[in-house]
């Protein structure tokens, strides 16, 4: 008989862990290591099975991990210095301002 149905079940993130959605969908996480540091940290096993996906890594670990980690003072000032970075990284988008703002290309340039 085939399924009607098919569901998949995701733990529900609890709030000290909010960060970790935006840590996993901003790219950024791809060469940070603190961030794939953090990810490895939260479940190593699924980590590599997941090959490294932080988004798949948070929709398939468990919640008696994730309900550890949200209670682990280690594992939340980790993963606040990894939201720090992100939040400092997406405030310096000017870097090519900074750096080529003589190119002669520049739109600054009148």
């Amino acid at each position: 008989m085939q399924p009607i149905r098919t569901f998949n079940v995701s733990p529900s993130l609890p709030a000290q862990l909010a960060p970790l959605q935006k840590l996993a969908y901003n790219l950024y996480w791809d060469w940070n290591i603190e961030i794939k540091d953090l990810f490895r940290r939260l479940d190593r096993d699924l980590w590599e099975t997941t090959r490294h996906n932080p988004v798949a890594t948070i929709a398939q670990v468990s919640q008696t991990r994730l309900q550890e980690a949200a209670n682990d003072d280690g594992f939340l000032a980790h993963m606040e210095r990894a939201a720090a970075a992100l939040a400092d990284y997406q405030q310096s988008r000017d870097w090519y301002k900074k750096h080529l703002k003589n190119d002669k290309f520049s739109h600054n340039n009148s």
